[in-house]
């Protein structure tokens, strides 16, 4: 007999960070419900290394609801890299981590 089937979801505010291993160059895409509402929003992109020191801060509008954040490392070691997602305030909204080799 047939079975309905029933798919759900919404998005989700999760920090997709790819591709990771990367050689320094990666993107970083974050769902931003206020710029989905068509508000775009300011957010500050921070990268640390495993000594936690900044490596990378940019400031970035967020038009869309998965706006791309581009990050270049440059001449950085490999390691592994805290990356920090802030909103205008300074509250952090999400953090996650990248490969780097």
């Amino acid at each position: 007999t047939p079975t309905d089937i029933t798919i759900s979801g919404g998005p989700t505010n999760n920090l997709y960070i790819y591709p990771s291993p990367n050689n320094g160059t990666f993107q970083v895409r974050y769902y931003n419900e206020k710029a989905r509402a068509g508000a775009p929003e300011v957010a500050l992109l921070n990268v640390f290394d495993s000594k936690g020191s900044s490596v990378f801060s940019q400031r970035y509008t967020l038009n869309g609801p998965y706006a791309q954040m581009n990050v270049n490392l440059g001449a950085h070691s490999s390691g592994i890299y805290r990356v920090e997602l802030t909103n205008e305030k300074g509250e952090r909204l999400k953090t996650g981590t990248s490969i780097v080799f």
